[in-house]
């Protein structure tokens, strides 16, 4: 399940059958949501395949509501985009994870997988 390192500080895990819903934040503008599955999930980023395309190029700072497949608890992530195609896009996280919250997170989202 751990995608190689890729020189990164963290390890990425690759994930299965994930949802996101991603909130592009864009104020004054309306926000734009959309849907998406998890790809892979480090302690640092996360990367998104997006159920519909996007049509422009997206900058700035999102939310990530995921809801972990074993507690059904939602999982809200703050981040800001690093790249972006039009059906994928990685993600940056600001939350702070402790290596101990991370790692039950992984261990319940990969137990689903």
């Amino acid at each position: 399940m751990i995608m190689e390192q890729d020189q990164r500080r963290f390890p990425r895990y690759k994930l299965k059958g994930i949802h996101a819903s991603i909130t592009f934040i864009h104020p004054p503008h309306s926000n734009l949501c959309i849907n998406g599955e998890v790809l892979d999930f480090s302690c640092s980023g996360i990367k998104i395949k997006l159920h519909s395309p996007l049509s422009t190029v997206m900058d700035g700072r999102v939310k990530i509501l995921l809801i972990l497949p074993e507690s059904g608890i939602p999982l809200t992530i703050n981040g800001t985009i690093k790249h972006q195609t039009a059906s994928e896009c990685g993600l940056e996280c600001e939350n702070n994870f402790s290596e101990e919250d991370f790692n039950e997170l992984m261990f319940e989202c990969i137990k689903s997988s």
